[in-house]
């Protein structure tokens, strides 16, 4: 295998002067020559220049300095020099980056038409110090390749806007949202995506998101809605029931009231004033009723608790005097089984099919149905969280009638997976380091049951973690070989994740079944040159390199020089340079060397490069094709003396014309 020397060319001021000399005679430059660099036919543009400090027993070389959001950059020599050029008129915010150190802002300079008739390099910018980057931070570096974006996520309550997870998905990028709701990406390939929002007990929320290179989206705030199924709340509900006879007096035995939040278990029985309080009760709009025997509940009373924590209610319950010759009451008793033993409830709503006769079980599970026209009913009985139980055929005469107990099984609602990122059969999935899926279950799930559930085939090196809450889980794939000597994500390859049954709620309920969803990751390529395909007046140099851009790390030692064809070939073999993202592991190749000016270059990537898991690049060989700018001052480029150069150059140029 082919092992890639890493060979940066240090010059010095004369053997660069000398390269200058000899280039320069080729150039068939006109005496006097423009003392800016020339990009295109007839347009000047202006150059800065500087040098950047790094920690006492690193090396200077190969800090990375741009112009954000744009796509004039430069290394730096051994000396920790630079020269940015090719400016054109407009404001650039300078910065300084490099995947060990720190990456630190430089100055921001206006360059006006005036600018571009002054001595190259114009500018000299105030020298910046670059700290040593730990282990753990990420490279800040904006290429003019990438975009970005930022927004804002509310839940719609006040208070923490905190923990929502936003990402782009089928990509690695995700964050979570500040205290104020607030969120931002960078270092995002320009493409279109859906962005989605996901929180535990509310709705997840996508909107769809154009990235430009070179720019920062705006997305319009986005308010997160609470799931239907949501159960968890703070509200209660307050309030005052009353209780008068056929004459309008006041009852003063208040025991056998109950009152109940329709479809939920919430019930209570007032106190010997008729107060009462239901707490805890889910963020919805609820309707609170009250049932006695012998009287019927004037009306029932909404409650918001979506909009408000409290609310008040007041409850009129009237003798029932419509009772006549022939009829008869049901009494009987509602039994709720559960998994922590069998026992009586409040609240149990008991009717009578096919009738408007209703009541509700006390806390002892006792109920009566008064007013009831003799013949065969079959009574329902039915409660939030448990099955429907039905006693069928009992045969009602006058007088009371004694109904068997009805026992009520639990339904238990069984926990599923709500949604996946990737989702389900997703291709061309962004291999990162590391590449992470996401899981939202439809409840608080049990930790340890769901990283014992979740396996992902072909096998692979994995982690699963908890995510912004027990229902979110995400499971972190490596797209490296880790040092457990575990298996690491391919290219182009269909995986398969599995979350078994055994995973189970808080509550111990287990899935019913087991659940899967599969996703196929992208190939390893070039995704974009610099410059670009059919550019023209390009400037490329050791200041200036070709960069290649790869979404995938790539193995040194499977890339050399001898891989990068130049056509026609430059007048000295080129060298090459990787650098490697912090954040998502990919590679940068830099390929530096002198191209001469005024050519239409082709430049090949053969065959044979792969990532450091042996995977192929797909797109090789990668053809892009530049022309040249029609002359380069190379003085300028280095710091020397550009009179001097154009002196030597005229100079050479007499002797070679004198032959």
């Amino acid at each position: 295998m082919k092992r890639t020397t890493i060979i940066i060319a240090v010059l010095s001021v004369a053997l660069l002067g000398t390269l200058a000399l000899l280039l320069q005679s080729q150039f068939n430059s006109k005496p006097g020559a423009a003392t800016t660099t020339v990009i295109s036919s007839g347009t000047k543009t202006a150059s800065v220049s500087g040098d950047v400090g790094v920690p006492a027993g690193m090396d200077s070389f190969g800090v990375t300095v741009f112009a954000e959001g744009t796509g004039f950059m430069a290394l730096t020599d051994a000396d920790g020099r630079f020269v940015v050029s090719g400016l054109v008129p407009g404001t650039y915010k300078f910065r300084a980056s490099r995947p060990d150190l720190v990456s630190s802002e430089m100055e921001q300079v206006t360059i006006t038409p005036a600018d571009l008739e002054k001595q190259q390099p114009f500018r000299e910018l105030i020298r910046v110090l670059m700290d040593r980057s730990d282990n753990n931070s990420d490279t800040d570096v904006m290429l003019s390749t990438l975009g970005g974006l930022h927004g804002r996520a509310v839940t719609g309550a006040p208070g923490d806007q905190s923990g929502t997870t936003v990402l782009l998905e089928g990509t690695r990028h995700r964050t979570v949202t500040d205290s104020s709701g607030d969120f931002a990406l960078v270092n995002v390939e320009p493409g279109k995506y859906d962005l989605a929002f996901i929180r535990s007990g509310f709705s997840q929320a996508k909107y769809s998101i154009s990235i430009n290179a070179g720019q920062v989206a705006e997305i319009p705030p986005v308010t997160l809605s609470a799931r239907e199924d949501a159960t968890e709340g703070d509200r209660s509900v307050s309030g005052h029931v009353e209780i008068l006879t056929a004459d309008g007096s006041r009852l003063d035995d208040l025991g056998v009231v109950r009152v109940t939040v329709e479809g939920t278990s919430f019930s209570a029985t007032p106190d010997a004033t008729g107060s009462f309080q239901l707490s805890g009760l889910p963020p919805r709009i609820l309707t609170v009723s009250a049932s006695a025997p012998g009287y019927l509940l004037e009306k029932k009373v909404i409650a918001n608790l979506r909009d408000a924590q409290t609310a008040q209610v007041e409850l009129l319950l009237l003798e029932d005097t419509t009772a006549t010759a022939g009829t008869g009451s049901i009494r009987g008793r509602i039994l709720l089984a559960s998994r922590k033993g069998g026992g009586q409830g409040g609240g149990v709503a008991v009717s009578l099919a096919g009738t408007s006769n209703v009541a509700f079980t006390n806390a002892a599970g006792n109920y009566l149905i008064q007013n009831v026209q003799a013949g065969t009913y079959d009574i329902v009985a039915s409660f939030n969280g448990y099955k429907t139980g039905t006693l069928e055929g009992l045969t009602i005469e006058t007088g009371e009638t004694l109904a068997p107990d009805l026992t009520l099984e639990e339904d238990v609602e069984a926990p599923t997976v709500v949604t996946t990122s990737p989702t389900d059969r997703q291709t061309n999935v962004t291999i990162s380091q590391p590449t992470t899926a996401i899981i939202q279950f439809s409840m608080a799930m049990d930790s340890s049951s769901v990283i014992d559930a979740i396996t992902v085939s072909p096998s692979l090196a994995f982690r699963v973690r908890s995510e912004g809450g027990q229902d979110l889980y995400a499971i972190d794939m490596d797209a490296v070989a880790p040092a457990d000597g575990g298996v690491p994500l391919r290219y182009g390859t269909r995986y398969t994740v599995t979350v078994a049954s055994s995973a189970r709620s808080m509550t111990g309920v287990s899935m019913e079944e087991d659940y899967q969803f599969s996703f196929t990751t992208g190939y390893a390529e070039i995704i974009s040159t610099a410059p670009t395909n059919g550019a023209r007046g390009v400037v490329v140099n050791f200041d200036r390199p070709l960069t290649i851009h790869f979404n995938a790390p790539i193995d040194p030692d499977s890339i050399s020089a001898d891989d990068i064809e130049f056509r026609p070939s430059l007048p000295s073999s080129p060298t090459v340079n990787f650098q490697r993202d912090a954040r998502s592991g990919w590679t940068t190749l830099f390929v530096s060397g002198f191209a001469q000016p005024d050519v239409n270059y082709t430049v090949t990537v053969r065959r044979g490069v792969k990532t450091i898991t042996g995977d192929r690049v797909r797109n090789l060989p990668y053809r892009t094709s530049f022309r040249t700018a029609e002359w380069v001052d190379l003085g300028t480029l280095y710091n020397t003396d550009s009179k001097n150069n154009r002196d030597d150059a005229r100079r050479e140029r007499s002797r070679r014309s004198r032959r």
